[in-house]
């Protein structure tokens, strides 16, 4: 579903876009900090992903298109496989966890793609 925007919005739609890509991020780098600052080292594989958010959020003003694109289909792929592993995995996470895991992580990163490439395409 294509939504077309008016010039006037664009700004507004792409600061949202990274409004949105800050909530994972700002996750992400706090779960780095939480789990680095208890003696985990391992809370460092959180970083690479926060920084791909903030890499994306910085490029989607230039190229919005192409990031809309990058996150919806990463944010689908990554998604599916992260569901795929939770599925799998002999873990004792409650279903509401789970889904809150998901909405936090992947939600915004899909919704804030749609939006720049609506916001690119119109």
């Amino acid at each position: 579903m294509q939504a077309h925007f008016p010039n006037s919005a664009r700004p507004y739609l792409k600061t949202v876009a990274a409004g949105l890509l800050a909530i994972p991020a700002l996750l992400l780098t706090a779960l780095a900090i939480g789990e680095m600052a208890g003696g985990d080292m391992a809370g460092a594989q959180h970083v690479p992903g926060a920084l791909v958010l903030v890499v994306l959020a910085a490029a989607a003003w230039k190229y919005p298109t192409s990031a809309g694109v990058i996150l919806m289909v990463a944010g689908t792929v990554l998604f599916a496989l992260w569901a795929l592993i939770a599925l799998t995995a002999d873990r004792h996470d409650s279903p509401a966890s789970m889904v809150m895991v998901a909405v936090v992580l992947f939600v915004p990163p899909l919704v804030a793609g749609w939006l720049l490439y609506s916001v690119g395409r119109s």
